[in-house]
């Protein structure tokens, strides 16, 4: 949780400069050259073929979804917007929808009041107490991510939580390569800073990185 609560300040800082597209996908190629030495150094057996679906899923929500929408979302709206603060509850129910889990009724209770006090502040936060079009981004990141969240969840179970994130950095290198070296390409880097490098080295180190190890 601490570490995955820098990923939007950071991500904010970092957009301006490197553009939506590069932060959003261009930290899962930093990521997917660390999960490769890793890989190659510990060489765990690879999944099975029976498992490149969750892994794929987990590609599509956690790598590729959920970091494509919120950093466009960061050009418009603050880093403490409301809207993320669902993705727990968004994550139990795709775990109780899809895997069978069943959280307690104390659980459920206490998610819908989070839930609905995430709801309250995001709406009374926004443009003159309505939502922005940039929250609508924000929601289908909590979307992507509950998916590959709850995915991820099950394969770590059964082949580790640090082989699951370093397979699926992986398995995303053939999309996230072509499509950080076009945004790069198309925006350019603009007015380069410290805080920006610092911001596009931690989500890429850290928030796609070893947050999963944790």
């Amino acid at each position: 949780m601490l570490i995955f609560s820098l990923s939007l300040p950071a991500t904010r800082v970092a957009v301006p400069v490197f553009g939506g597209w590069t932060v959003g996908i261009g930290r899962a190629v930093l990521a997917g050259g660390l999960a490769v030495v890793v890989l190659l150094v510990r060489r765990p057996p690879r999944p099975a073929r029976a498992q490149l679906p969750g892994l794929l899923l987990v590609v599509g929500g956690v790598i590729v979804g959920f970091p494509l929408f919120t950093a466009p979302a960061l050009e418009h709206v603050p880093a403490s917007r409301g809207a993320i603060g669902v993705l727990p509850a968004a994550t139990a129910l795709v775990a109780t929808l899809r895997h069978g889990e069943r959280p307690s009724w104390l659980f459920w209770l206490a998610a819908t009041g989070g839930l609905i006090t995430v709801i309250a502040f995001a709406v009374l936060t926004g443009a003159d107490g309505r939502p922005q079009a940039a929250d609508g981004f924000l929601l289908l990141a909590v979307a992507a991510a509950a998916v590959g969240y709850a995915e991820g969840g099950v394969l770590g179970a059964r082949i580790g939580g640090w082989q699951t994130i370093c397979w699926a950095l992986v398995l995303a290198l053939p999309i996230t390569v072509p499509v950080s070296a076009l945004a790069l390409s198309a925006h350019g880097v603009d007015r380069l800073t410290a805080p920006s490098l610092i911001g596009l080295g931690y989500v890429s180190v850290f928030s796609m990185f070893l947050g999963f190890f944790a």
